[in-house]
């Protein structure tokens, strides 16, 4: 029997997925935060792991407070080091002098969960930097049976983490080499994934491709806005067969799924509150700011996906206090964002294809939209519009593609007294939409309102297609000759890594000629990642656009960019 048997096929979520909660975060805690270091080596002593002040319970009530539904722990990361008593391995918890050598955190994090009413999930690392059986069958004997202790003996899980690493350099009990693993073969998923499966049949299994969530393709926190839950995963390049492993992923469709995808799983989009998943005393002042993290809840949970937010307590084994701090005032965000609800209405047996529409009982001033599908029944839209209408004229309009579990849109205010639905479904057959609308503050959403305002101009076009992608360009096809008068650029907010510093834009005339139509530099994105806006010095006719990074920060040296549109000609 193949791996493919414990994937969720068809478009309908599992039972598991159904209690599975919309936000939790990740915890990185462990020998990396005494080194300073994101990725241990594997060669630091036990010993080093001591912290002062540790108590779970202070971590997970601000975890609380941030309304977050549970808490993965990172049990075992790439350096090895358990954080549990293991009997795999001599490089554990034990060996320290916290609690005098008697210590468990994985418990101490598994009772303080119960009791502060959040669910826990586990992730311990495939690879590992210390072990001296890396790299031969004897290893994954190991993995499989620290899998076994965590499984059976802090449970139950609501989601069980994996990730696709491979090997690299490390220690490896003191050899000091490289060993890389075989791609999607050498941890033998089927069994391994099969043995997690037999031991928390109600936990959902996280990884690049699934098999019931899966990796959004990104560490900004971020799904396209019509991401579909259901995908086909795809082999990697240069892999002519085998079954699906957690290093398989197409990142060009990790984001958004296909609509005629053969499994249910959808992603999980991971970010940290600080730039890196470790804590380090240098990023004390670099934590997300509130909006943004409310921006990042709508493209997780409002594109119908899960919010994972990573967390990392300090060497004294607590959150920084402006890291607590951050969580409370997210958590009193969405509380005040779904504070004015202004209508929740469910229309029934709607044939797909015909038109609907729902009057108020008065007027109402909406900015957000919040709608789903009934989870039970999986995605059946494929394609809708809601038409926010007053006096028989409509003022705003949200079209897409998917729908699923849930989708927010937030746009500036307008005044409606009806709401109109029209969605056409993959069986044909008619469907149940719920749709709720609200008056949020605006406080929370200025940045978005900003480019809201710019982008509602009647001159701008966003570019929605995914462009073709290089390491520093990114280029989008036109659909007919066009005349342009300069673009937009939207940096991926607290996502400086990737943006470009000086730029070059290239078009594509109608006769096939590329030519440079605009070059400099954006303003100080490094402190301030604002949309930018190029104006040209006459009109071009192109058929294509190409943006150019001439440098981009780092260290991720991919250009990457939130939103990116035209100016046409009036």
């Amino acid at each position: 029997m193949g791996i493919v048997s414990i994937f969720n096929q068809g478009r309908i979520p599992h039972a598991r997925m159904l209690a599975h909660p919309e936000t939790y975060v990740m915890i990185h805690f462990g020998i990396n935060t005494f080194t300073d270091h994101e990725w241990g080596y594997g060669d630091k002593s036990p010993a080093l792991f001591n912290p002062d002040d540790f108590n779970a319970d202070a971590i997970l009530e601000a975890v609380k407070a941030g309304g977050f539904g549970g808490v993965i722990l990172v049990c075992k990361h790439h350096d090895g080091f358990c954080l549990w008593p293991t009997r795999t391995t001599d490089y554990n918890i034990s060996r320290s002098p916290w609690r005098e050598g008697q210590g468990d955190l994985v418990r101490e994090f598994v009772d303080a969960a119960h009791r502060a009413g959040l669910r826990m999930g586990f992730y311990v690392s495939p690879w590992d930097r210390n072990s001296a059986a890396y790299g031969s069958e004897e290893y994954v004997k190991i993995y499989r049976e620290q899998l076994r202790e965590i499984c059976t003996q802090y449970g139950p899980a609501f989601e069980i983490w994996f990730d696709g690493a491979n090997g690299g350099d490390g220690y490896y009990g003191g050899a000091r080499t490289s060993r890389k693993a075989a791609l999607g073969t050498y941890y033998g998923w089927r069994e391994t994934w099969g043995l997690v499966r037999s031991l928390q049949p109600d936990a959902a299994l996280f990884s690049d491709v699934g098999p019931d969530v899966r990796f959004v393709g990104n560490e900004s926190g971020c799904a396209a806005p019509d991401c579909f839950a259901s995908i086909t995963p795809r082999l990697p390049e240069g892999v002519a067969d085998g079954d699906p492993a957690p290093s398989f992923y197409s990142a060009a469709d990790a984001d958004r799924g296909h609509a005629d995808g053969k499994f249910y799983m959808p992603p999980e989009c991971d970010v940290p509150l600080r730039p890196g998943w470790f804590y380090h005393e240098s990023e004390d002042h670099q934590l997300r700011s509130v909006n943004e993290l409310v921006r990042i809840y709508l493209a997780s949970v409002g594109a119908g996906g899960y919010l994972n937010l990573g967390l990392s307590p300090n060497r004294h084994g607590r959150l920084h206090p402006d890291d607590a701090a951050r969580l409370r005032e997210f958590g009193v965000a969405q509380k005040a964002i779904f504070a004015d609800r202004l209508f929740e209405e469910t229309l029934s047996g709607i044939p797909s294809g015909e038109l609907r529409s729902l009057r108020f009982s008065a007027p109402v001033q909406v900015n957000l939209l919040d709608y789903r599908e009934p989870e039970g029944e999986g995605e059946r839209i494929m394609e809708y519009s809601i038409e926010l209408c007053q006096a028989g004229e409509v003022v705003h309009t949200i079209a897409g593609h998917a729908v699923g579990r849930r989708r927010l849109r937030f746009f500036l205010p307008v005044q409606a007294d009806e709401w109109r639905f029209r969605a056409v479904t993959a069986d044909g057959k008619p469907l149940d939409i719920t749709l709720a609308g609200y008056a949020a503050p605006e406080e929370y959403f200025r940045d978005e309102a900003r480019r809201l305002a710019l982008t509602n101009r009647p001159d701008y076009r966003a570019m929605e297609q995914k462009p073709k992608e290089t390491e520093t360009n990114l280029l989008w096809e036109l659909d007919a000759p066009t005349r342009i008068t300069g673009f937009v650029f939207v940096p991926l907010p607290q996502m400086i890594s990737g943006t470009p510093e000086r730029y070059q834009i290239e078009i594509r005339t109608p006769d096939g000629k590329w030519q440079v139509a605009a070059s400099g530099e954006f303003a100080n994105l490094c402190a301030h990642a604002t949309q930018q806006t190029v104006e040209f010095p006459e009109p071009v006719e192109c058929t294509a656009v190409r943006l150019t990074g001439i440098h981009v920060i780092g260290p991720l040296y991919r250009l990457q960019c939130r939103e990116f549109g035209l100016l046409m000609k009036k």
